[in-house]
């Protein structure tokens, strides 16, 4: 919650509770506590804005001050005697009624990165021109370390709206998970300073089927901070939504998403991906150029969430110019995966949800995950399991509600713990510093299941 919904919420609760026990400063000061009630609401509207989930604390504050205006001063307010459970039960459900909706769905909040650096961000459009129907044209979402910035965070899209009713569609969420988005806080500058002092790796994020290139907020940003660049994609009709530069609006485009199909399409991941990078190195092309010439071209590294993982993966074995690849959960769809395909270093971060289902056998596209899982078992590769987490817990949608969280989540917690393993796993292998970093991170958190080969 924020300042102003706090004293708004506070207030109100304490004002009907002061009324409801017959408190003699609800009559003396009807008038002045009216005021406050109604200068709160106001400024918690103006200040914080609105949010659907404070709509029961509207109402509530409505009565408080119909209530208190209704008061006078020399006589008491006059409940029957046979209403006492009756107000006290009154009372517990406003009470349950106010606070329910901003803790089943509150605001995605992302802690403040830890590096030296501030954070700049843009979007920005890459042309193929060998596609005539301009079909590839990709959006990408730049984040890089930044210095000397003043003014407001940018916000988290630049279409909410757009975003999260076509999020909500694509996931099978109802609006009112997603009816929030707009009040979600980012650490990053709009077209920051780029900082010049040093030269930093680049990493290319690949998001998952149906989200979006910004669904990583909390990571992306953090390794920013700490010196790296980073592309994050948006893959085009396979994403939630693409808005492009002409404001063209793209939603996801729906399909069957068969293990064939899965396999198959995930070809075309990999070549946009290359497209993106060889866009990003092409030295002919301006629109960049004060954040790539800062980039070390050989310290390239490759990020993703689920089919964005498995991107990241074939990235790795597929393209000289990628030395190290993270995989958050993803399946492996694409070419077998043999012995001896993994020479670089490689991390797989597995939510213990996605393992369990693997495991139980229900499901055949959750058992064939599990098989090519284990084909990543090969020399120099890190296997995580991350303990109460699913699927979701590798992105910012694990903010969103614990109504769809595993039990026992935490996502603040998950998010350092994704964070300070991807951190310490690119430090090692494209910086060269802090080359146990990661052993060290483990050998504290003996919750998370780890298997080195």
């Amino acid at each position: 919650m924020r300042f102003f919904e706090i004293l708004f919420i506070g207030f109100t609760l304490l004002t009907l509770g002061s009324i409801i026990l017959k408190f003699d400063v609800a009559k003396r000061y009807r008038k002045p506590i009216a005021m406050t009630e109604i200068g709160l609401m106001i400024l918690s509207l103006l200040i914080d804005s609105y949010r659907w989930q404070i709509i029961p604390t509207y109402g509530l504050a409505i009565l408080v001050i119909v209530l208190l205006f209704t008061l006078k001063s020399k006589e008491e307010i006059r409940f029957p005697k046979s209403l006492v459970v009756g107000k006290i039960v009154g009372a517990l459900l406003a009470i349950l009624v106010t606070i329910s909706p901003l803790y089943a769905f509150p605001i995605t909040q992302f802690k403040a990165p830890s590096g030296n650096y501030e954070v700049g961000t843009r979007s920005v459009m890459l042309t193929n021109n060998k596609n005539k129907k301009n079909e590839k044209d990709m959006m990408i979402q730049l984040y890089y370390p930044s210095v000397d910035n003043k003014g407001k965070f940018t916000d988290y899209s630049v279409d909410i709206d757009g975003l999260r009713h076509e999020l909500a569609r694509t996931q099978g969420m109802p609006d009112m998970i997603t009816g929030h988005m707009n009040q979600i806080k980012t650490h990053s500058y709009l077209d920051g300073k780029v900082a010049s002092d040093e030269t930093f790796p680049l990493l290319i994020f690949s998001h998952g089927m149906t989200l979006y290139n910004r669904q990583n907020t909390f990571q992306l940003e953090e390794l920013a901070s700490h010196g790296y660049v980073i592309a994050a994609v948006n893959y085009t009709k396979d994403s939630a939504l693409t808005l492009f530069e002409n404001q063209a609006y793209v939603p996801y485009e729906d399909k069957d998403l068969t293990l064939d199909y899965l396999d198959k399409h995930n070809l075309e991941w990999q070549a946009d991906a290359r497209f993106v990078l060889d866009s990003l190195l092409d030295k002919k092309n301006k629109k960049y150029d004060d954040v790539m010439k800062q980039v070390d071209t050989d310290k390239i590294g490759a990020l993703g969430h689920s089919y964005g993982g498995a991107t990241s993966t074939y990235s790795l074995i597929n393209d000289d110019r990628i030395k190290a690849a993270i995989n958050m959960d993803g399946g492996f769809y694409g070419p077998a995966i043999k012995e001896g395909d993994i020479t670089k270093p490689f991390l797989l971060m597995n939510a213990s949800d996605t393992i369990k289902n693997m495991k139980e056998g229900k499901d055949p596209l959750f058992v064939e995950c599990g098989i090519r899982n284990d084909q990543v078992n090969q020399p120099g590769v890190y296997k995580l399991i991350l303990p109460n987490t699913d699927h979701g817990s590798f992105t910012d949608l694990a903010g969103f509600s614990p109504l769809i969280a595993v039990k026992n989540a935490d996502y603040k917690k998950t998010f350092e713990t994704i964070n300070q393993v991807s951190l310490g796993f690119f430090d090692q292998h494209l910086k060269g510093k802090n080359k146990k970093a990661v052993d060290s991170f483990l050998n504290e958190h003996k919750d998370i299941k780890v298997e080195k080969y």
